[in-house]
């Protein structure tokens, strides 16, 4: 017969679950790690016409913080960007992006047509990322982890447009599953 004080104690198996990456990984068991590519998408309608969307997606030269303080990512300690400006250079057209904390890096154009769609794919520098401005540990466009592109897709809309975001990303850890949340 089960007593309370023999009752199986499932906050401490959601523990062992939680702690199982951290064990993996300091057991220095050296298999393959496997990529896992995702997609994340979020969509919005915007106020006015793709003309102007297009405008202040190519060249963004201030993001207000105000805006940024509503975002999650942002609330848990990452750079907010702050400003993107397009350029052209002879390997074709580049958004430089600018982040809080001196985050910098290059959106390197890949396809476009004019206020409908646009990707790229990006470029890190060695110091894109300076030290302290992200966890030290997570290194974006690393072994780990890495952005494969973006693309923006705009619709016209009743009173504006929509406009769709899609993300691309590389996962390459012994818990893949743990990382993507």
């Amino acid at each position: 017969m089960l007593t309370p004080t023999h009752w199986p104690r499932p906050r401490q198996a959601l523990y062992g679950v939680g702690l199982l990456p951290l064990l993996v990984a300091m057991s220095g068991v050296t298999l393959p790690l496997p990529p896992e590519f995702g997609m994340t998408q979020r969509s919005v309608h915007i106020q006015a016409p793709p003309a102007a969307v297009w405008d202040h997606l190519l060249n963004t030269p201030a993001i207000p913080e105000a805006r940024m303080k509503q975002v999650w990512a942002m609330r848990i300690g990452v750079p907010a960007p702050r400003a993107s400006l397009m350029t052209a250079t002879p390997q074709g057209c580049v958004r430089r992006a600018q982040w809080d904390k001196g985050v910098y890096f290059n959106e390197v154009i890949q396809d476009t047509e004019p206020q409908r769609r646009l990707r790229w794919t990006y470029h890190f520098h060695p110091d894109s990322f300076p030290r302290g401005a992200l966890d030290d540990h997570v290194l974006i466009g690393g072994h780990y982890f890495d952005l494969v592109d973006t693309q923006v897709h705009l619709t016209p809309a009743e009173g504006g447009t929509d406009m769709q975001v899609q993300i691309r990303y590389r996962l390459s850890t012994h818990f893949n599953v743990y990382a993507g949340w």
